[in-house]
């Protein structure tokens, strides 16, 4: 399995033409389209055990964090100006991994792939 930006990106080129549960956003209706959506994904905030410094979206400003490259939670950070850049990573288990060694405070990821990487 390869990163998913990379699909992403083979996807934008023409070199793959369907891609599944790709997250809907306005910048993303600029190059793809969409089907009737067919399952809702939750974002979530996955901190470590005791963080209580993160309480709401404006806290991540301040904070470095965790997200998957080319996901739709990276594309939000970037617009968000969150962290001046946020570590970036090819899997779940690498981005919560990075996150236990306590580098990062937060890793954004949807609540599925972070509950089942658990």
């Amino acid at each position: 399995m390869r990163p998913f930006y990379q699909i992403l990106q083979e996807f934008k080129d023409g070199k793959v033409d369907v891609l599944i549960n790709l997250a809907q956003s306005d910048e993303r209706h600029q190059f793809a389209d969409f089907t009737v959506s067919h399952v809702v994904v939750n974002g979530a905030t996955f901190v470590r055990k005791g963080e209580t410094s993160i309480q709401t979206e404006s806290d991540f400003s301040r904070k470095p964090i965790i997200v998957l490259q080319a996901d739709l939670a990276h594309d939000y950070a970037v617009s968000k100006g969150w962290g001046k850049q946020p570590a970036l990573v090819n899997t779940a288990a690498e981005g919560l991994n990075l996150l236990a060694t306590g580098k990062h405070d937060a890793m954004l990821l949807s609540k599925l792939a972070g509950v089942q990487t658990l």
